[in-house]
């Protein structure tokens, strides 16, 4: 991920940072996290990645969910 919206997946830290909208990950929730809502197709705007509709990141939705609940640990 490039730097859209400020926000860049290069590293934990940038991740952790957030981008123009605030933060992406909640650590310990989820459901509030716009990661996981852009990734999972319920968060504002586009689903992530983008062309991708549901088929892309399939298992790896309920596996970052599970990250994020834990802590989002690096």
């Amino acid at each position: 991920h490039g730097s859209s919206g400020g926000l860049s997946l290069t590293s934990y830290t940038n991740l952790m940072n957030g981008g123009n909208s605030g933060a992406v990950i909640i650590p310990g929730n989820h459901a509030t996290s716009l990661l996981w809502q852009k990734i999972n197709g319920t968060g504002p705007g586009s689903q992530m990645p983008f062309g991708c509709g549901n088929s892309c990141l399939t298992s790896e939705v309920d596996l970052i969910a599970s990250w994020i609940d834990q802590g989002a640990n690096e």
